[in-house]
């Protein structure tokens, strides 16, 4: 059982990764909206993540909505629109790592 003192450190150690959270979402990425998609689609087709048209389509869109991007607001974007199944996660992963990584 956790201590009250223990607690406020873990409590504080939460709102400080919290913090940092937010932090990495104000550094934005400008994007070539229909490049970003084109890219990400054919490197996730090659692979092997099942990619149609339709989802690049969406990927395009999703991200007109969103305007200036975040990395983080970028890759669970572009995962919601691109995954379907869990499988896909490591291949799609590897991918976003490879294109975005600073």
């Amino acid at each position: 059982m956790h201590t009250a003192q223990q607690q406020q450190v873990h409590d504080g150690a939460m709102i400080e990764d919290d913090r940092r959270d937010v932090a990495a979402d104000l550094e934005t990425i400008d994007l070539d909206v229909a490049a970003v998609a084109a890219a990400l689609s054919q490197r996730l087709h090659a692979a092997g993540v099942p990619v149609t048209p339709e989802r690049t389509v969406n990927l395009a869109r999703a991200l007109t909505l969103i305007g200036p991007a975040s990395r983080r607001q970028l890759y669970w974007t572009a995962r919601a629109v691109f995954v379907s199944s869990p499988a896909h996660v490591p291949a799609f992963d590897s991918v976003f790592a490879s294109i975005f990584s600073s």
